[in-house]
């Protein structure tokens, strides 16, 4: 989940009217999440347990005032177990976007409720 730290999710889509600076892009036939004006500034391992139960990586974004973002990812460790690499993004006014790629398929990147979502 990527999340922009408001709290409402990732509202925000490359398709009028809702542009902004978390958007989902069509490029050369696949889709993008895209998030304007962000770099990385920290990445923190976060438990399975802890993702899922409490929303930690949101969590760790809210209690940063210079976070603009957050975005956790699931890896599968040697050992079998599942962690989420949580990255914290901060504003820059001269970087590139951060993409990330989401799927072929438009449908199953946005979530009925409005999220950026990827299966």
């Amino acid at each position: 989940m990527l999340d922009d730290g408001s709290g409402q999710a990732a509202v925000s889509c490359d398709f009028a009217p809702n542009n902004g600076p978390l958007s989902l892009e069509l490029k050369n036939g696949a889709y993008y999440w895209s998030l304007e004006g962000s770099f990385i500034a920290d990445v923190t391992v976060i438990a399975f347990e802890d993702e899922l139960g409490s929303n930690s990586c949101f969590n760790l974004c809210q209690s940063d005032t210079e976070c603009v973002a957050s975005l956790a990812k699931s890896r599968q460790l040697p050992t079998a177990s599942i962690v989420y690499d949580c990255s914290i993004f901060y504003h820059s006014d001269t970087v590139q976007p951060y993409e990330v790629l989401c799927g072929n398929s438009l449908v199953g990147c946005g979530a009925p409720d409005g999220a950026l979502a990827c299966p």
